[in-house]
């Protein structure tokens, strides 16, 4: 217990020397204030003045990014998004009806997925999956579920576009 206390009374920089070298730290023992806060550069500027952090960046390796599709312009002159990364996440579960020249994008690039093929007729069930009319029906009938998520009662719904 002495060898403690003696010990206690250096700095805590001489104690973790002299533990890794197997000796007593050199010269008159210094108590330690353990109340004292030492401010750190990250905590100099005052309170009011902090920004807040900053995004990290992605690094580049030397290749261009890719360039984004051209935004789609309605008639009235407003930006339409179409991003085919997005219409196929699980993310995107709305089509923006009022938009034909999406709409139209969207059918060109939006698959059936029972047969794998562009919609012929659209059908959506009660949960709000997409398929063609003639797949979801002979899907409901054998299985009586909802063919992505297996939710029952499933209800067909035609959509006209």
């Amino acid at each position: 217990m002495r060898n403690i206390e003696a010990l206690m009374a250096f700095l805590p920089e001489e104690v973790l020397l002299a533990l890794f070298q197997g000796r007593p730290p050199a010269g008159p023992p210094r108590v330690v204030d353990l109340t004292h806060e030492i401010p750190s550069p990250a905590r100099a500027r005052p309170a009011a003045r902090e920004a807040p952090p900053a995004k990290k960046r992605k690094r580049s390796n030397g290749k261009a990014p890719a360039a984004s599709p051209s935004p789609l312009v309605r008639s009235d002159g407003k930006a339409v998004r179409f991003d085919p990364v997005h219409m196929a996440s699980a993310d995107c579960t709305q089509v923006c009806m009022d938009n034909a020249v999406a709409m139209e994008q969207y059918k060109q690039n939006a698959f059936c997925s029972i047969c794998l093929d562009e919609f012929t007729e659209l059908a959506s069930t009660s949960c709000g999956h997409l398929f063609c009319a003639p797949c979801v029906s002979n899907a409901v009938a054998v299985n009586g579920k909802c063919p992505l998520c297996q939710a029952t009662p499933v209800q067909i719904h035609l959509l006209h576009m």
